[in-house]
């Protein structure tokens, strides 16, 4: 379950990153997208007990 919980995170982060860059790019789509899998991944933290802010820092 810590390989499952270290690679969420990771793809939590990415995903954060990559919604900041399409917003500082004016990216209208990206940000759509990017936001609809940040959700998807925050609720699949959240069904598994993970804090998904509990990584940003």
């Amino acid at each position: 379950m810590e390989e499952f919980t270290a690679e969420l995170l990771a793809r939590l982060r990415e995903a954060r990153r990559e919604l900041r860059r399409a917003c500082e790019n004016g990216d209208e789509y990206d940000v759509q997208v990017v936001s609809g899998r940040l959700d998807t991944l925050e609720r699949l933290a959240a069904e598994h007990g993970i804090d998904p802010a509990g990584d940003e820092g």
